[in-house]
């Protein structure tokens, strides 16, 4: 959630879950009034390769650009296996076990960078 909210995007953090819901701003590149959360969560994934569902798919009206993000993709078993080890759950720990997850938020940051005017 950090690494979004640095990339401009406000976040609903999850409380306990494995999802975020990020609230992409409407702006340079995201500016078409026709916009809607699955057209945005489209487009994401054919440039990004970043797969989330559009908050309409939940209940959200389209024309907010919300979308769930599922942090899942690890190795779930040897993340917990760390943890029993006693390695704590830090940045380094982040980027042995979730790097997937890391890269995907890279990517999707990059992409928004690309259409926010300096």
């Amino acid at each position: 959630a950090r690494r979004l909210r640095e990339f401009g995007v406000e976040v609903v953090d999850a409380d306990g879950g494995f999802y975020l819901l990020p609230v992409f701003r409407r702006g340079a590149g995201l500016s078409e009034a026709r916009l809607t959360s699955p057209d945005l969560c489209h487009r994401i994934l054919e440039s990004t390769g970043v797969a989330m569902l559009p908050g309409s798919d939940f209940g959200l009206p389209p024309e907010q650009l919300i979308a769930r993000m599922a942090l899942v993709v690890f190795d779930g078993g040897a993340a917990l296996a760390a943890l029993r080890a006693g390695h704590a759950p830090d940045n380094d720990f982040l980027r042995k076990y979730c790097h997937r997850v890391l890269d995907g938020v890279e990517r999707l940051g990059s992409w928004l960078k690309d259409r926010t005017p300096d």
